[in-house]
């Protein structure tokens, strides 16, 4: 998952580099629209990883209750909610990064619509990261 965001990161970081050619303008555009479809890729990948975790763990915590084995059941949901708040943590790190450089590129092109059409976009994307986190924390403790 690290590795998809450092990759993320530097092709986003190779394209800011290398939009010299195009107008200023189109320019603006461009960047906006890359990187908002990296923010929505992360977003998605993120949700994806942290959704995986939440299943796996509620499927083993289904069998060790019928097992009878509360207390594994309880240690199997405590690691997977553990698991997900450190991965949404390390997501909105990332989508952070991600969208400061955006943001700071678009600024310095003088596109200040743009960085905070832009900003908002990110501000939403990293809350719905934090929520889906929170939810899927609270339908694992919600089995006992």
């Amino acid at each position: 998952m690290i590795k998809t965001f450092v990759s993320l990161g530097t092709l986003l970081a190779c394209f800011l580099l290398g939009m010299g050619s195009i107008s200023a303008q189109s320019n603006g555009q461009v960047i906006f629209n890359e990187c908002a479809q990296q923010i929505r890729i992360m977003e998605a990948r993120c949700n994806e990883h942290m959704e995986g975790v939440a299943g796996r763990a509620s499927n083993r915590i289904d069998e060790l209750l019928a097992a009878g084995q509360r207390e594994r059941a309880r240690a199997v949901a405590n690691d997977a909610i553990e698991t997900i708040r450190n991965s949404s943590r390390r997501c909105l790190e990332n989508m952070t990064q991600v969208c400061q450089r955006c943001v700071s590129a678009l600024r310095q092109m003088g596109e200040h619509r743009l960085a905070q059409n832009l900003e908002t976009l990110c501000t939403e994307a990293r809350r719905r990261v934090a929520n889906k986190a929170n939810t899927l924390a609270a339908r694992l403790r919600a089995k006992f």
